[in-house]
């Protein structure tokens, strides 16, 4: 069997989902991607953000502040990231491949 194909009444067929399975998997896999606290901040400095403007905008939300200084890693699936990078300007994908290269994979 192709990874596309499933057997079915005894028969092989492609499978239609096999596209956003495969789509889906790929996103979880991102979400449990991380990276230091360090190299989170110094893969937003490739994007033009500095060190104390990431404590700025950390300090204007309680959680997100409580968060970075507690944790030891950061963590792709955390929804915190999505809005620090908007107010960034840093897209969803981008911050994939920060994730991405921070783990060792070539993007």
């Amino acid at each position: 069997l192709k990874e596309d194909e499933i057997i079915k009444n005894d028969e092989v067929i492609k499978d239609s989902d096999y596209k956003t399975k495969k789509e889906l998997e790929e996103k979880e896999r991102i979400a449990r991607l991380n990276m230091t606290k360090l190299d989170f901040a110094k893969y937003l400095s490739d994007y033009g953000v500095s060190y104390p403007q990431l404590k700025q905008v950390l300090s204007t939300n309680e959680d997100a502040q409580m968060q970075w200084d507690l944790c030891e890693r950061v963590y792709r699936f955390n929804p915190l990231l999505d809005e620090l990078a908007k107010g960034f300007s840093i897209s969803s994908e981008q911050l994939d491949r920060m994730f991405k290269l921070a783990n060792g994979e070539v993007v």
